[in-house]
């Protein structure tokens, strides 16, 4: 059986009151075949007991630290994590994603050739309710010494999502962005997908 040829790397925002609840909806409505690589960034001791018994059960890379994670920090760890697959998911620890979401980045990665591609997000309750972000204009942050990131360009290919009226299409964009930090070095293109996909957080949340 080969491989995935997606990482998924689960990372703390600023709460765990929903770790659970996410953790569970992303894998059971992820069918497309993925790594999963849990950052834990000091988790009270109910999630953390939890998270150590999901990840025995289900067979996930499950990562903690016994301090607090910047996002930068714990998407680092992630990504050390992920070599040798063709993709990397960023997702926060408060998420929640819809049947298909999955698949949709990766479709819309295959046929745009986007160095970068991020979802249609929503926030609050009922989830799946209200849109959060979808479209918009961003630049690209370098950090301390050995970042590449070019400032405000767009990736080859780059798309996004153009909303009203009930339908989205997709265009070039700048609406997703990447700091890079401690010597990382990255290129920077950005996209939206809309098709089949969708996320949700009662906060707002930047995958």
């Amino acid at each position: 059986m080969a491989e995935p040829d997606v990482t998924v790397v689960v990372v703390p925002r600023e709460r765990f009151s929903v770790a659970r609840r996410a953790l569970e909806c992303l894998l059971s409505e992820t069918t497309y075949p993925f790594r999963l690589v849990y950052i834990d960034g000091a988790s009270p001791r109910p999630v953390k007991r939890y998270l150590e018994a999901e990840a025995r059960r289900s067979g996930f890379r499950l990562l903690r630290s016994e301090h607090h994670l910047s996002p930068t920090e714990a998407r680092n760890l992630g990504l050390r994590e992920a070599a040798g697959t063709r993709y990397v998911v960023f997702i926060d620890n408060d998420v929640l994603v819809r049947a298909g979401w999955l698949e949709a980045l990766v479709g819309c990665a295959d046929e745009t050739d986007a160095w970068l591609v991020g979802p249609l997000y929503c926030f609050g309750e009922p989830p799946f309710s209200t849109i959060h972000m979808a479209g918009g204009r961003r630049t690209s942050r370098c950090g301390t010494a050995g970042g590449t990131c070019p400032r405000g360009t767009i990736g080859r290919g780059s798309i996004w999502a153009r909303c009203g009226q009930g339908s989205c299409g997709r265009g070039p964009s700048s609406s997703s962005s990447i700091a890079c930090w401690s010597g990382l070095r990255c290129s920077v293109g950005s996209g939206l997908s809309t098709k089949g996909f969708s996320a949700t957080s009662s906060t707002s949340t930047s995958v």
